[in-house]
């Protein structure tokens, strides 16, 4: 019978995490020498051939599950065995021109899989007589789906005899990197076994393909799995390879995902007050109370009381006025003081009060000093508003003197001025030329 080949690829890779032990990548080769189909009843046709490849990955690492020990009469048998060791297999039958004709990916898929189991072994045979003794290494995958309307089992196997492929010192060791040298050795020998059987509901029909074969060749190349900071990740995976803190950088700012408090903002890394806005955006990165700024005062916008204002940060006395701008600052019912006199405009009679130190009135001096009264007035506000108002009523001199006079007597009876600053302003009052009569000095002459 002609012979058909197969292409194999197995990933034996420790599933539960990565390692930073050595690692083996090799392909095998070799022929088919059987394929049947079950339910068809006959001899796959193998006429066609190319060649199989086994690519091998896995961890010499893995922690040994059991160990097994026979006494026959003329041998001891030994044997190790590594679960779930191996992460897939990958079966590919080629025709002579390289076109694929069955394919197989078999793989631990804990969501889709109803049913799975794989390991890696090691088996040992020692006559006592002269026979050589007996030596392998197994991987094998299984893998079960299941649902309503089909069903399906496959499993691949290949093995490796100990004096072709030498990949164990004691049966208890994982097997081992091979090295450059056993890969290039054309003596390598060893076995495939692959079977794929189901049952689908819809068609009715049953299926099993049953193939086997012999490994005849080997090649690749080694590779190492280094993991320069051990954490586990790779360093062809690891964005900080000689930081056992950190593996990845999300946001590629330079800065681990462990120890980036912004690890997908790639402006961001740190956040010292810790009030979740980075350094970088944080017009105070350390105050948790604040983050920004938005007048630029330098004060926060969340302790300013007139945040988009940058002459007014307090408001004391909470009128709604900076303080800054506030005349008052403590004073909530004043803000301002448009004469300056001391007394808000609110409260002041006079907001354009007159600040001359002594009072004048009609353009002459009293030389009576001119206080501020409580109200916002002065002396002089009251006096020459008095002045103003009696002239405008008066109908000669004299009225205009004794009005005035009035205002002054009250003033001097509510203590704002005393008797001698009374008579001065009384006499400069009477010294005014209000509401006198115009000069007759015209018509002396006509006389004469």
């Amino acid at each position: 019978m002609n012979k058909t080949k197969l292409a194999l690829a197995i990933s034996a890779l420790g599933m539960a995490t990565a390692h930073s032990s050595y690692a083996a990548e090799f392909t095998v080769s070799g022929d088919i020498t059987y394929a049947y189909d079950y339910y068809a009843s006959n001899l796959i046709d193998v006429s066609d051939a190319s060649t199989f490849t086994v690519k091998v990955i896995y961890d010499e690492t893995a922690p040994i599950d059991y160990v097994g020990e026979y006494t026959g009469s003329y041998y001891v048998q030994e044997y190790a065995q590594w679960q779930n060791a191996i992460e897939s297999m990958e079966v590919a039958v080629y025709d002579s021109s390289g076109e694929i004709i069955l394919h197989n990916l078999l793989e631990i898929d804990e969501e889709n899989s109803y049913y799975y189991y794989n390991y890696i072994q090691n088996y040992q045979i020692d006559y006592t007589n002269s026979y050589s003794d007996n030596q392998q290494s197994y991987f094998y995958i299984q893998e079960q789906n299941y649902n309503s309307s089909a069903y399906n089992y496959t499993y691949a196997q290949v093995y490796f005899y100990k004096y072709a492929l030498d990949l164990f010192d004691s049966v208890t060791e994982a097997p081992f990197v091979p090295t450059q040298e056993q890969l290039d050795d054309p003596s390598v020998y060893g076995h495939f076994y692959f079977d794929d059987y189901g049952y689908d509901d819809l068609t009715g029909n049953y299926y099993e393909t049953y193939l086997g074969g012999d490994v005849t060749s080997m090649s690749g190349d080694i590779f190492t799995i280094v993991d320069t900071d051990g954490d586990g990740v790779p360093d062809s995976e690891d964005a900080f390879p000689d930081n056992a803190n950190e593996t990845t950088d999300t946001d590629g700012d330079g800065v681990g995902d462990n120890g980036d408090a912004f690890p997908t903002d790639p402006n961001e890394t740190t956040d010292t007050d810790g009030d979740g806005v980075g350094d970088n955006g944080d017009a105070f990165p350390t105050d948790p109370n604040e983050t920004t700024d938005t007048d630029g005062d330098g004060v926060g916008d969340n302790g300013d009381a007139f945040p988009t204002d940058p002459n007014e940060t307090t408001d004391t006395d909470g009128d709604g006025v900076g303080d800054n701008g506030d005349a008052f600052p403590t004073d909530p019912n004043e803000s301002s003081d448009l004469d300056g006199d001391g007394v808000g405009d609110n409260a002041d009679v006079n907001d354009a009060s007159d600040l001359s130190a002594t009072v004048s009135v009609e353009g002459s001096d009293s030389g009576v000093a001119n206080i501020l009264l409580a109200d916002g007035q002065t002396i002089a506000d009251i006096v020459v508003a008095s002045s103003e108002e009696c002239k405008a009523g008066a109908k000669n001199h004299g009225k205009y003197v004794s009005c005035v006079g009035k205002t002054l007597n009250a003033l001097l009876e509510a203590g704002h001025i005393s008797d001698a600053e009374k008579d001065a302003l009384q006499s400069t009052v009477a010294q005014t030329s209000v509401a006198k009569p115009a000069s007759s000095g015209s018509n002396k002459g006509k006389g004469k």
